[in-house]
């Protein structure tokens, strides 16, 4: 019995670790994208409570209500995304905040969804920080983009940029940098989300990315029009290519 208890207690040492370093795990290997296809999808209904740690990022617990994940359309009218921004499509997956609730939404409430932790202490060059969002009906509220060094224990809100909002049914990127991330091991980003006065502020974001450049900048060009005006010292030429920097944040013109 006692080898027995040696053996359990092992096993659950094992698992706790297991588990700590799971949630605490620090990503490091750039670029780092996450378009939120593999989550589940959740539910939709007044003030939900939804789980996102399939992919590695989570509500905060403090926050007043969850963001939850949906495809083709809120469940309100005149407000939220009717597709994602990675396929463009109605079957495509976005967070957002659902704000109805009986009939007067959820007013004046906090969303908050915080990534994962990340590890900058390699960096010798800005972080670039990416993602969009979509804002779109008559009581939107106002959306943060809030950063933390030490791993969520603290958070800066607002750090990059002041809090914004809009009435605009699509998507539009919101994209920082800031060299005060250089040599930082314990990065987190959260992105807050302070709902309006009505059930039309479903707000949402997609396709968040992270790369560290290194510096330099590579310009690939795929194709010139016209063909023969590589020498014409006239009229308008037209380039179309990709150009990548560092090779970690890269930008189709």
């Amino acid at each position: 019995m006692r080898n027995f208890n040696i053996i359990k207690n092992v096993f659950v040492v094992l698992c706790l670790l297991t588990t700590t370093n799971y949630l605490s795990s620090q990503i490091s290997t750039f670029p780092y994208f996450e378009d939120f296809e593999l989550a589940a999808t959740g539910p939709t209904s007044c003030g939900p409570t939804y789980d996102m740690s399939p992919v590695m990022w989570e509500n905060e617990a403090t926050a007043d209500v969850d963001w939850t994940c949906d495809v083709g359309g809120t469940s309100s009218g005149s407000t939220g995304p009717a597709i994602d921004h990675t396929l463009g499509t109605t079957i495509g997956k976005y967070i957002y905040a659902e704000t109805s609730c009986s009939g007067t939404g959820n007013p004046n409430s906090s969303f908050i969804a915080n990534s994962p932790i990340f590890d900058f202490s390699g960096a010798t060059s800005a972080p670039f920080i990416s993602f969009w969002y979509h804002m779109y009906g008559l009581t939107q509220g106002n959306m943060s983009l809030d950063v933390s060094m030490d791993g969520g224990a603290t958070w800066m809100d607002d750090f990059f940029v002041p809090a914004w909002t809009d009435n605009q049914d699509l998507w539009q990127e919101r994209s920082v940098t800031d060299a005060a991330l250089v040599g930082q091991s314990n990065v987190q980003f959260r992105i807050r989300y302070i709902s309006g006065t009505g059930f039309t502020g479903d707000a949402a974001f997609d396709d968040f990315m992270v790369c560290v450049p290194s510096g330099s900048a590579d310009l690939t060009v795929a194709s010139i029009s016209p063909s023969d005006a590589f020498c014409s010292v006239t009229g308008e030429v037209t380039f179309s290519g990709e150009i990548s920097v560092g090779g970690a944040c890269s930008s189709d013109f």
